[in-house]
């Protein structure tokens, strides 16, 4: 600009402090270049991220104290009197268990709302905890952390966390639990300890076998991986959010009826178990009031040998349907048993990806050759179900490719989807992008062509 005057000296300084809020904290500094008025505005941001990611990578003793330095420095300059969000993110603690301690008593007296406590092995995010992997000895979480009455969300990884008398977390209204050793006996105990709690996520725990959790006020339940656990046991009756990753466990939950999504996941399950089929069944049973579902590729095969039982799980609420496929003829059964289960779906989204397939002698029921076809198979149905001939509105197919199983699944959704408006493809294939037609040798006539009401958006994902 003329006079040697910049953009960023007319911002207020309400939005400088905004902006560099969401700035990690190395980077928050930097803008001190910009302007003069923005020299000192990083001393007072109310969101502190000091995260040890955002230095070079750490390879020696040096480079890590270089980061604790800096740390140090930046805690002296904050000239601020509150701190809203204050996160900790290094992975070797217990080489400054002091300095760990400073820092977080740094957030608690700035009052902060929100703390979070990562720990873990930032090089291996997809590892889960078992036997190497198992941390040897958490952070220990400071007593100062414990009564802290005004703190309302907290998020630990490889960190303790214990609950007994002295805890006194009454404003706490979400807590996350990670990479740590979380005991049936602190889930019990939470409900005291934290009056207010309405969010908990128990992400990759062990050394648990059972969970029981018994809460009025709970809205939100995450158990993501927690590689021990055996039985699952939910009294909440204001659950509105239900999310399970992890293996086939044996569950059971009263008062379910305000539930308004479920996610099921059980991607950890080592091998099709003819078993498990009325436990899945059940599950799916006692979720049936969400009006969104998320269910995974085990599902729907598993559901095959559930047909075969007559142990189908019983008509639910869902409005809006997931499912995570691979479309394979071992899924097709399980997919048309979800359509029928839940009459009043209005949309459907496949997630498609490279989902674990069972083998074929895992399976206890041999798959009629109907299903070797893909456009055989659905042909096959007599009735479509309820929700395709008069509900479905909305159809998403996330990984969409120009192949035969997935074009005979669209032309039957589009044949028989009377209310059927609007049809998102989106494709990481380029060569995907074109009108569908079936010049690339497939049978199968798409009648989606011919729906005049019908939108059609090809996107990249």
């Amino acid at each position: 600009m003329a006079g040697g005057q910049d953009f960023f000296s007319f911002l207020p300084d309400s939005l400088i402090i905004i902006i560099i809020s969401f700035l990690p904290v190395r980077d928050a500094v930097r803008t001190a270049v910009l302007s003069r008025r923005w020299r000192h505005a990083w001393r007072s941001t109310p969101n502190v991220e000091l995260n040890e990611q955002h230095f070079a990578a750490l390879r020696s003793p040096l480079q890590r104290i270089s980061c604790i330095n800096f740390a140090r420095q930046w805690l002296q300059n904050y000239e601020g009197s509150t701190i809203s969000n204050f996160t900790l993110a290094f992975s070797r603690p217990h080489d400054f268990e002091k300095d760990m301690d400073r820092f977080i008593k740094f957030a608690i007296d700035r009052r902060t709302k929100g703390l979070e406590l990562d720990f873990s092995d930032p090089h291996s995010p997809g590892d889960l905890p078992v036997g190497a992997k198992t941390p040897d000895r958490p952070f220990e979480l400071p007593e100062f952390v414990y009564r802290f009455q005004s703190l309302e969300s907290l998020k630990l990884s490889s960190c303790s966390f214990r609950v007994t008398n002295a805890v006194n977390l009454c404003g706490l209204k979400s807590l996350s639990l990670g990479w740590m050793e979380v005991k049936a006996s602190t889930i019990q105990n939470l409900s005291t300890a934290c009056p207010s709690l309405e969010n908990l996520s128990l992400i990759k725990c062990f050394n648990e076998t059972v969970y029981v959790f018994v809460s009025s006020r709970l809205r939100t339940l995450v158990v993501d991986r927690c590689v021990d656990l055996l039985i699952l046991n939910l009294c909440t009756p204001n659950l509105r959010c239900f999310k399970y990753s992890g293996t086939v466990v044996e569950f059971g939950a009263e008062y379910l009826r305000r539930l308004e999504e479920a996610d099921l996941d059980f991607g950890l399950a080592p091998f099709y178990d003819f078993e498990k089929v009325d436990t899945v069944v059940d599950m799916l049973d006692r979720v049936k009031h969400a009006k969104v579902l998320t269910a995974c590729s085990y599902v729907t095969q598993i559901l095959a040998a559930a047909s075969e039982l007559s142990t189908l799980p019983r008509r639910g609420n869902v409005r809006h349907l997931t499912i995570k496929s691979a479309l394979h003829p071992f899924e097709y059964f399980g997919i048309a048993c979800l359509l029928n289960t839940y009459p009043y779906i209005e949309k459907l989204r496949l997630d498609i990806g490279d989902e674990f397939i069972f083998n074929e002698d895992d399976n206890c029921f041999a798959i009629p050759e109907l299903m070797e076809e893909p456009e055989s198979f659905w042909s096959s149905m007599e009735t479509p179900p309820w929700c395709v001939r008069h509900r479905l509105k909305v159809v998403e197919i996330n990984g969409y490719k120009k192949v035969g199983n997935q074009l005979c699944f669209i032309n039957y959704l589009c044949k028989f989807g009377a209310a059927l408006r609007c049809l998102k493809l989106r494709t990481d294939h380029p060569h995907d992008h074109h009108h569908l037609d079936h010049d690339d040798g497939q049978s199968t006539a798409l009648d989606l062509l011919h729906r005049p009401n019908l939108q059609i958006f090809l996107e990249s994902l």
